[in-house]
């Protein structure tokens, strides 16, 4: 099943390298450690799977680390203190306008729908999203962020690594997927993994959850698809290659919207 979504370095002695670097078994492998990768990962782990977090940058947050502004959430018990009313249908409306009718209607009901029980699990390990604000594209206050006026990533991501080290939940960084292995049905089975040191060992697992993120820092594969972005700068974090899009495309995953770059 293929479902599409500062730090100090520990120097490793060899002998652990060595380990890490062995073929092994889980039940969940997931590409990319930033909000999708973990939030996906601490999911699996709460139904009961075994799940490998796989991160090719030497620390874990991918673009969620350094987003700025605030989580749009509807309904949420931040905006009911202030008197603020907004419902799921109220942000389906803005989002689907917003974004000049491109969305699908399906996933903007999923997301507006379950923004505030989304918000309400990351207040659960600990984010702080107090502070309701307005942000383009919203007819309502319904963006939240940290009560001290910061930026909503760096919250988002603190939640996610205490929920992730509470459950001992394996996260490799330096671990960038070179491959992903497919079984005779064109399934995907499993990855090839480089580590830190350039050793390659291959992962088997019952599925694969692709997080790794967009592309906008590939100038290459940002032209290809938008050529009038030609010679632009990004303020993408310099791991945002497209590699897992690449990958998941060579295994039969269908890409839409390619021209829709955050640059």
């Amino acid at each position: 099943i293929l479902k599409l979504a500062a730090a100090s370095v520990i120097i490793k002695p060899a002998a652990a390298i060595a380990a890490v670097a062995q073929n092994t078994k889980t039940d969940i492998v997931v590409i990319g450690s930033g909000g999708a990768g973990l939030s996906a990962a601490i999911t699996a782990h709460d139904l009961g799977a075994k799940v490998i977090v796989l991160e090719k940058m030497p620390i874990t947050g991918g673009n969620t680390q350094i987003a700025s502004g605030g989580m749009n959430a509807a309904g949420t018990r931040y905006q009911a203190a202030k008197g603020i009313k907004d419902s799921w249908q109220i942000m389906y409306e803005d989002t689907i306008k917003g974004g000049q009718n491109r969305g699908i209607p399906a996933l903007v009901e999923i997301l507006a729908k379950n923004s505030a029980a989304s918000l309400d699990w990351l207040v659960s390990f600990g984010a702080d999203l107090s502070l309701v604000g307005r942000f383009g594209g919203a007819s309502v206050d319904r963006s939240h962020g940290p009560k001290d006026g910061g930026p909503v990533g760096p919250q988002i991501m603190k939640a996610l690594r205490a929920a992730t080290a509470q459950r001992n939940i394996d996260i490799r960084t330096n671990s960038n997927v070179l491959n992903i292995i497919g079984n005779t049905n064109g399934v995907a089975s499993g990855v090839l993994v480089q580590e830190r040191m350039g050793h390659l060992y291959e992962i088997e697992a019952r599925a694969l959850i692709l997080a790794s993120g967009g592309f906008a820092a590939n100038m290459q594969m940002v032209t290809k698809y938008h050529p009038e972005y030609a010679g632009f700068s990004t303020s993408n974090q310099p791991g945002a290659l497209g590699d897992g899009i690449v990958l998941g495309n060579e295994l039969g995953v269908q890409l839409r919207d390619m021209d829709q770059i955050q640059i």
